[in-house]
């Protein structure tokens, strides 16, 4: 299943446009928990499908230009471990 990451600076800029210049403002206009918006914007969680949608359409962004894939752990194969 791929991981995603929040382009945070993409939203920033987008919501500093709309005059949004906090995630607490942010929070107020998409209803989105403050906390949520923390953690994903911190990058330590994945933000979940709908979090992105509510962003990208309260500033009129795509889903794909706030959206980046996480680079995934590769586990070391057996005969690699020590």
């Amino acid at each position: 299943m791929a991981k995603y990451n929040l382009k945070t600076q993409t939203l920033l800029d987008a919501a500093a446009e709309a005059g949004d210049q906090s995630l607490y403002r942010i929070s107020k206009r998409t209803g989105i928990d403050l906390t949520v918006l923390s953690r994903v914007t911190r990058h330590q969680n994945g933000p979940q499908l709908d979090t992105v949608v509510r962003l990208a359409q309260a500033y009129g962004l795509t889903v794909e230009a706030l959206i980046t894939a996480a680079c995934p752990l590769h586990p070391r194969r057996a005969d690699q471990r020590r």
